[in-house]
């Protein structure tokens, strides 16, 4: 009987060997960090012009009024300074009255903010960059829901994930729904030369001659509200949002099946409420700027709707309403000098609700605040099934 060899022992992997394999794993590793990395900030770099690139353009920051706010450069001189042409049509050159806009606040004078005043709010706002928005098409009288988006101009990205998202079916601005971005002048201007060419491509921007500030925003809001009344006043319903929000247009659309005339602003609205004091707070009311102890009732700022004929009463009864910089509460004050009221909407949400996306697209919801671009494109890719968005059952919206 043949002798069978044994087969070969395996020889143990020598402390040498591990160690190269180790070795090579974390190069491995490394390698690909630094390949993610590079290629991540790559793509942030081409979506947006870094603020030190701003810093360096600029040579400090713009002069500030008694109240600590930056008050509107020389748009001029930006452009001198960046070598920026004004080749685009839609931009014009600002008016010295234009060159010197006061802000925010200055309306207040010295003493304590008053309740009403005659003629003392003189809203000069004029449109740096105006979008096609009701302007194409079949004319204004076949628009059911115009959005006022309220942005910045360095938000591109959450501008484009709207586009990309629930905006989408309406990109063109030719359809029954318009919509409109919002800003005002960046600090860093160099910005604002992207801001021309992404206008030129969706023809979705209007800008005004005013420095793009939080404290600014209720410019920012009645020029929109000037745009529908002019532009967009056979609208049925008008609703102002921010950037951040997700917004589900065909549950919306079901509001135009209720009688909107019995209220003029509607959505997540607050009554009684306390103005902060807090100075570090994002939404602090000195004494000086609001003397009173309560807010008037007013619909929060993350959205809102309104219709045509109330955004233009708005516009005729501020000039006797001091400016305020916070925009729903200074909404909120014309609506009370004129005797109207707010209305609160189910479905506007100021958070995202837990768990699954889906639940963005659930058909119970209208408004949530607070979404991120990433979220608003992973929502709008799920093929979510059950009652979303896209469902037609009725329900009661109006409380």
């Amino acid at each position: 009987m043949p002798h069978k060899s044994r087969p070969p022992r395996r020889k143990r992997a020598s402390l040498t060997d591990l160690l190269l394999a180790y070795v090579v794993i974390v190069v491995l590793g490394v390698t690909f960090y630094v390949y993610f990395i590079t290629s991540a900030t790559q793509h942030l770099t081409s979506n947006r012009i870094s603020q030190r690139t701003y810093r360096n353009v600029f040579e400090g920051r713009q002069p500030q009024n008694q109240w600590g706010h930056a008050v509107l450069y020389n748009l001029d001189q930006t452009q001198q300074r960046l070598g920026i042409r004004n080749a685009n049509e839609n931009i014009k050159e600002l008016s010295e009255d234009e060159k010197n806009l006061l802000p925010v606040e200055s309306y207040l004078g010295d003493g304590p903010r008053q309740t009403s005043c005659d003629n003392c709010f003189k809203y000069n706002v004029k449109a740096v960059i105006k979008a096609n928005s009701c302007l194409t098409s079949w004319a204004s009288k076949h628009i059911d829901l115009l959005v006022l988006i309220l942005s910045a101009p360095e938000n591109i990205d959450r501008r484009n994930a709207l586009r990309e998202t629930w905006l989408s079916p309406y990109i063109n601005n030719t359809s029954k729904v318009r919509y409109l971005f919002l800003l005002g002048l960046s600090e860093y201007v160099a910005s604002d030369a992207i801001i021309q060419q992404e206008n030129t491509v969706y023809k979705d921007i209007l800008q005004g001659d005013f420095l793009d500030d939080y404290h600014n925003l209720t410019y920012k809001t009645l020029m929109g509200l000037t745009w529908a009344a002019n532009h967009c006043k056979e609208a049925k319903l008008i609703i102002k949002v921010d950037d951040d929000v997700w917004l589900n247009i065909p549950t919306l659309l079901q509001l135009l099946n209720y009688n909107l005339h019995s209220f003029s602003v509607g959505g997540k609205c607050l009554h009684n409420s306390l103005p902060i004091r807090n100075p570090d707070s994002k939404w602090y009311a000195s004494l000086q700027s609001y003397p009173e102890a309560y807010f008037p009732p007013f619909c929060a700022g993350p959205g809102y709707v309104i219709s045509p004929k109330t955004a233009a009463k708005i516009l005729e009864v501020s000039k006797n309403v001091p400016y305020f910089h916070l925009e729903d509460v200074y909404v909120g004050m014309c609506i009370q000098k004129l005797g109207q009221r707010t209305k609160t909407i189910y479905g506007f949400l100021s958070f995202k609700p837990s768990g699954h996306l889906c639940r963005l697209r659930h058909y119970s919801i209208i408004l949530i605040h607070e979404v991120s671009p990433k979220d608003m494109r992973l929502t709008w890719d799920y093929r979510c099934g059950g009652k979303t968005f896209l469902g037609r059952k009725r329900r009661r919206m109006l409380g």
